[in-house]
């Protein structure tokens, strides 16, 4: 059955963001990814709701009146907002032949406002971030993964002069090459490096524009990216394809008892479907199911419970 668009993708994002600390597991099989929260993103995602909670005194006003989608701008901060996520996805293939699954993700969590912030020493938290990103890698799907976190104070931030966030040597630069349309991403870690560019295949899908909501974000369902990963094995040139969510609002901090399953397709007929279920930790419960499909034109369909049916048919450790 066919959703309500605005909505529907807004429930989507949030799901996603929900995720903007936790750590993926991502397997690849042809042109498809699949991401679940682990146990141990749980934990760091739990310290990190923990603080929020205890050091978030002061209201941030909700978002309000209409919105219209605005790129490349709305890829930067909004600072006015209490919480955003940035989140990529990719399934990547090295000229060499290997084949890498990618996810990345930055959040920014605001703890007091930037009119009353300004106001306040330095020293003061009042905003903080978060990142993570994971590689696995050939055949096998051995795992790189690396996690950021900081209080800002010029180890992340944001320009919008320059389109860039950054969260010490991670940054995402927004509006490069033809058109301001592109995207670059790097991040380092100890056993692994990424610097790739993405570039849209097609057209935004704005969430709700409605007065009354709260959230706003898009999702770019095909990007295409070229670049290169830096692994133990070797360096490689990589292309293939993303999928890039992007939210800013009331969106739920990392923790609490709400798991989400996330399948993304990108195939070679120019379809792409992004598919979250929602779930209790520990499956107790019934789930919930909520997709989008986007034709190669970029129109898309939104599908609800009735359309999809979700079955786990081989478990990996």
């Amino acid at each position: 059955m066919m959703a309500a668009r605005g909505p529907v993708l807004a429930i989507m994002i949030l799901a996603i963001a929900a995720l903007g600390t936790a750590t993926f597991f991502m397997r690849s099989t042809g042109d498809a990814t699949t991401e679940s929260s682990s146990s141990s993103a749980q934990t760091s995602s739990t310290a990190v709701a923990t603080f929020l909670a205890g050091a978030a005194t002061t209201e941030f006003e909700p978002l309000r009146g209409e919105w219209t989608l605005s790129l490349p701008r709305d890829h930067g901060a909004h600072l006015e907002a209490r919480a955003e996520t940035w989140s990529v996805t990719a399934h990547l293939v090295a000229s060499t032949g290997e084949k890498f699954d990618l996810s990345l993700s930055f959040a920014r969590y605001g703890i007091i406002p930037p009119n009353e912030a300004a106001e306040m020493s330095t020293w003061t938290v009042s905003e903080i971030y978060a990142g993570q990103f994971l590689v696995f890698e050939g055949s096998e799907g051995t795992g790189h993964t690396e996690h950021r976190f900081s209080r800002g104070a010029g180890t992340a931030g944001h320009d919008l002069e320059t389109r860039e966030i950054w969260l010490d040597e991670w940054n995402i630069v927004y509006g490069e090459g033809a058109g301001d349309e592109g995207i670059r991403l790097r991040a380092s870690g100890v056993n692994v490096l990424i610097d790739l560019l993405l570039e849209p295949r097609k057209p935004a899908l704005a969430a709700s524009d409605e007065a009354t909501a709260t959230t706003r974000g898009f999702s770019m369902p095909r990007l295409a990216v070229s670049g290169a990963i830096r692994t133990p094995s070797d360096e490689f040139d990589v292309s293939g394809r993303a999928w890039l969510d992007r939210l800013w609002g009331d969106v739920p901090v990392p923790g609490g008892p709400i798991a989400y399953d996330r399948l993304t397709l990108q195939l070679s007929d120019g379809t792409d479907m992004s598919v979250i279920q929602t779930r209790r930790i520990g499956r107790e419960g019934a789930a919930t199911v909520d997709g989008v499909l986007v034709d190669e034109a970029g129109r898309a369909a939104y599908l609800d419970d009735d359309a999809l049916d979700i079955r786990s048919c081989k478990s990996v450790a």
